[in-house]
């Protein structure tokens, strides 16, 4: 899509489509969305052009990865878990699919580790 952006072609947008996946079982859904947080890194690595997205409507990469980064401040602040408690209710009642909100906040904190492990990979290996 950024591609398509950047050579003028127009991306529409239709806020009542509802798109059903079959992303398979659990344990594929688990390995998919740690994979897409080790590879959006590189796409923005590959496009920094769209680092303004990470406040937009990509603002759940940086947010489940910082989130998973500041665990160890719950010793102190035992409080810091209730942002899960709030965005299991956000996706309880934003989502289509209701039955899913609580397996969407854990595969967001997957998502968030493996945009970790992918900023990881470039810190270190430089690659």
């Amino acid at each position: 899509m950024w591609r398509l952006n950047n050579l003028g072609f127009k991306i529409r947008y239709n806020k009542n489509a509802v798109i059903l996946h079959d992303w398979g079982n659990i344990k594929q859904e688990i390995r998919r969305a740690y994979n897409y947080g080790k590879e959006r890194v590189r796409l923005y690595r590959k496009h920094p052009e769209m680092l303004s997205n990470l406040l937009g409507y990509d603002l759940y990469t940086l947010i489940f990865s910082l989130y998973i980064l500041l665990l160890p401040i719950t010793v102190i602040f035992p409080y810091y878990l209730l942002f899960l408690v709030i965005t299991f209710l956000r996706n309880l009642f934003t989502s289509s699919i209701r039955k899913v909100a609580l397996q969407k906040v854990f595969l967001d904190l997957i998502y968030g580790f493996g945009v970790i492990t992918g900023l990881l990979k470039v810190l270190v290996l430089r690659t």
